[in-house]
């Protein structure tokens, strides 16, 4: 029997959260995405970086990578897929150092 993911769906599976490349992106890009999908890294990232949303609410991509102390992007790219299957939800903006930065809740 195989570990399910957050969605329910075994880790070596695809699933609902997928690696992408864009058509302009190189091979490179595209063989990395799909090394992703099929280890199931980016299911285990997700389930992460939900935990990490769930102890704490309220804080960016930016500070929420530091937490974590993971690079920052793969939160910021996990947090638009648990928000679209309905885990998380944006929060307001907030002031960052220079910029402002969106916020992330559980739902």
């Amino acid at each position: 029997m195989s570990q399910l993911d957050l969605w329910g769906q075994d880790r070596g599976s695809v699933g609902f959260v997928s690696a992408r490349a864009r058509r302009s992106d190189p091979e490179s890009s595209h063989e990395a995405a799909a090394q992703m999908a099929a280890s199931g890294a980016i299911g285990r990232q997700a389930q992460e970086v939900l935990g990490a949303v769930m102890r704490w609410p309220g804080l960016t991509s930016l500070e929420l990578g530091a937490r974590l102390e993971i690079d920052r992007w793969a939160v910021a790219r996990r947090l638009p897929e648990l928000e679209a299957a309905g885990r998380v939800r944006r929060g307001e903006l907030r002031q960052v150092g220079a910029r402002r930065h969106l916020t992330w809740w559980p739902c």
